[in-house]
Formats: C-alpha cells, sequence, structure tokens
C-alpha cells in the first residue's frame, strides 16, 4: 500500500490532537530603517491618540460652564469636572453603561457623523430630586425601567444646555454646529456610530447630593481624524480671546488715568536769608537761557523734553521727543 502522509506529517497530527502543537518558527526579522511604521489594521483597538491639549481644553470649558449652569438651576452646589478619554469601539464603550440611559444624538456639522451626549439614569434621577427640593432620601430602582415623561422633559433642556456649551467651547478650535437630532433611551436606536468603529469618549464626573456619577460626550474616530492636528496642538484660541479682552480694557484704562506732569525751568542756589527776603516781583535768576530745552516729568519720572512758550493766553510746553531720543541724537552730535 502506497504511504499517503510522510511520517513527520504524522507526527505533526498527532502532536495537534495531543494539544501542544509547537508555535510555528519564525525567521528573526531584520531591523527595518526604512522609517515606515507598521500597523495592525485588523487589531480594532489600535487607535491611540495619546494627549490632546486642545480637546482636553474644549472639555474643560464645557464642565466650568455645565458646572456653572447646574448650580443656578438646581440651587445647590455641583462640580463637573473632565475625568477621562476612553477610546475604543462604539459597542464596547455601549456595553458598559448601565440601563437605562439617555443617549442624545446631535450633528456635528461641518463634520462628518453625529455625536452622543449620554446621561446616566442615576444623574438623572438625582438631578430632578434636587431640583423639586428633594434631599435624595427617596430611593428609586431605576434598573430595567423607562424614563417618564418628565424625566424626557428634563433630560431634552439639559442636553439643549449642553450643546449650547460644547458649541461655544469648540468655537475657538475648530467651530462646530451642534444640532439636536433626537434623544434615545435604548442604545440599539443610538448606534449613529458604528458598533465596531471606534469612538472617542469623553467622561466627566458629576459631583451632587454626595454622589459622583458620569456623563459622555462621544465623537467618532473618523469625525475628529480629520482636525487632529488640531486637537494635538497647544490650545490658543481662548487664552488669545482672554488676552485682547484684558489688553482693551487696560487700555481703555490707562487712557482714563489721571496723570500729574510738571516742568523744572532750571535750579540755583541761594542763600536762606536772601530767600527770607522774597516777595512779589522779586527775579529769580537761573542758571540756563531761555533757549535751552527743558525736561518734563511724568509722575516725577523724566519722560520728554521740549521748550515753554505760551498758547491761546495760557503757558504752554511744546514736546520735542522723547528724553531717550535726545540723549542718543547728542551723544550722536557729540
Amino acid at each position: 500500500m502506497e504511504q499517503v502522509l510522510s511520517q513527520d506529517e504524522v507526527n505533526a497530527l498527532l502532536s495537534g490532537l495531543d494539544g501542544d502543537q509547537a508555535e510555528p518558527e519564525v525567521a528573526d526579522e531584520a531591523p527595518d530603517d526604512s522609517g515606515i511604521t507598521r500597523y495592525n489594521l485588523g487589531a480594532r483597538d489600535s487607535v491611540n491618540w495619546g494627549y490632546l491639549p486642545s480637546l482636553q481644553m474644549i472639555c474643560e470649558k464645557f464642565s466650568r460652564s455645565m458646572q456653572e449652569m447646574m448650580a443656578s438651576e438646581l440651587l445647590d452646589d455641583v462640580v463637573v469636572s473632565l475625568d477621562d478619554f476612553i477610546y475604543r469601539p462604539f459597542q464596547d464603550f455601549v456595553d458598559t453603561l448601565p440601563i437605562p440611559s439617555s443617549f442624545t444624538i446631535c450633528r456635528l456639522e461641518p463634520l462628518q457623523g453625529s455625536g452622543v451626549f449620554i446621561m446616566e439614569a442615576e444623574l438623572v434621577a438625582n438631578m430632578m430630586d434636587q431640583f423639586f427640593g428633594g434631599k435624595n432620601q427617596t430611593h428609586v430602582k431605576l434598573e430595567g425601567r423607562d424614563f417618564t415623561a418628565v424625566e424626557r422633559h428634563f433630560i431634552h433642556k439639559i442636553s439643549d444646555y449642553a450643546m449650547g456649551f460644547f458649541r461655544e467651547a469648540w468655537e475657538g478650535v475648530h467651530p462646530i454646529t451642534f444640532e439636536y437630532q433626537r434623544t434615545e433611551i435604548n442604545s440599539q436606536f443610538a448606534m449613529v456610530i458604528g458598533a465596531t468603529d471606534m469612538a472617542v469618549c469623553c467622561r466627566f464626573k458629576v459631583e451632587l447630593n454626595h454622589q459622583e456619577t458620569d456623563m459622555y460626550m462621544v465623537f467618532p474616530y473618523s469625525a475628529l481624524e480629520p482636525i487632529k492636528e488640531k486637537l494635538a496642538s497647544i490650545f490658543k484660541g481662548e487664552s488669545m480671546v482672554a488676552d485682547s479682552t484684558w489688553v482693551r480694557d487696560i487700555n481703555d484704562r490707562a487712557f482714563e488715568t489721571s496723570l500729574t506732569l510738571s516742568v523744572e525751568l532750571g535750579t540755583t542756589d541761594y542763600p536762606l536769608g536772601d530767600v527770607a527776603r522774597w516777595k512779589v516781583g522779586d527775579v529769580v535768576l537761573l542758571p540756563n537761557k531761555v533757549t535751552d530745552p527743558l525736561q518734563i516729568t511724568v509722575e516725577e519720572v523724566p519722560k520728554f523734553w521740549g521748550y515753554p512758550g505760551e498758547r491761546d493766553g495760557y503757558v504752554s510746553f511744546q514736546i520735542h521727543g522723547a528724553l531717550e531720543q535726545k540723549t542718543q541724537r547728542e551723544a550722536h552730535n557729540g
């Protein structure tokens, strides 16, 4: 009988049945000096943007605005802070959320795709309890039930605030109009991002009534990828606006400030006895000539030089330049 398999092939099959199949030997790869970075395109978790300063500043500005709004609406101390950025497939992220949660979907013009603003049920319950004067003493079962009509209305109101605050926070980096589309309770109807598509999830911590809950803003990776360089650069938009505002205010205040100006006609020495005998009409002789330039001081600091004169019946002083310019000119002529 003709042998169908070789002995080596038979041994390989037997080792596979025993579950101890050896790893295939792979030749050592020579180091790649071409500068090309290799990526595993099949790995869903391969996206890692690292530190994004501008995106962090956007989220921190949003959290400050949300904190002020909640404190004003709920009449209590509220702390809203950026907690972390999560990069993972959207379905994997949704699976970690408690049920129920509210999913507010918004269009991200001019970016491609839609974002999702998410609030956990416990956060909604805490805000509702505080809004209606409760002290968080009544424990309501949240799991497995839908939001009531009042809770839905409250969620829509808070989401409108959030969309407006995000629109303002993005203005200095890349203007985006967060256009409200709808609010869903079932996560299956909120899959505006592909289940296996990467998402950038911004997680915020909300401290209210001595409890800490989460809310999220989720962006599609594909929507933020074209502006990744802006998000990874140092945030300048807000600081530049703030600086220009301060400069304008300082200039306005500076122009309204009153200053004491004085012109020194000259100095000389006289005995105290002569000064004691001075009377109106006496002439004090100074060592400088009438044609000599004089200096003007601003708040006792010498600033300008020029010549005295008369204008419209008033004693006047004509400024010819700054003292630094006069000094440089005299040094040059000398």
